[in-house]
């Protein structure tokens, strides 16, 4: 019996409530703010505070909720990684590494459409 490789495996529950989570703030967040700026003003409030708060896992559903395919974030998909790649070096080393190799997992299929 061979187990599919980690990021194939199915969710448990309570990942599926956090990202859910995330999504729900997301959505809060395009919901509640009319202006593009505004928007970005509170992704990056939202990016910083997790930061402050050394909250991997919330970065890395955030980071998920960014890259999902056809996400309604994608617009801002670019500028709030660019955000958390700015934050990162508040982080400790092993957070970083982590939260460094999920996004690049995450980017790996995206790459061309993020090319400048």
């Amino acid at each position: 019996f061979l187990r599919p490789p980690p990021h194939r495996r199915p969710a448990c529950p309570r990942l599926l409530a956090l990202v859910a989570a995330m999504l729900q703030t997301l959505a809060g967040i395009v919901g509640a703010t009319a202006d593009a700026s505004g928007r970005m003003d509170k992704f990056t409030e939202l990016v910083k505070m997790l930061v402050g708060e050394h909250d991997v896992p919330g970065l890395k559903d955030l980071v998920d909720c960014m890259l999902a395919e056809e996400s309604q974030f994608a617009l801002f998909a670019r500028p709030v990684l660019q955000q958390v790649a700015d934050q990162m070096g508040q982080l400790k080393n092993p957070e970083v590494r982590e939260l460094g190799l999920h996004t690049l997992e995450k980017l790996r299929g995206r790459v061309v459409s993020f090319e400048e």
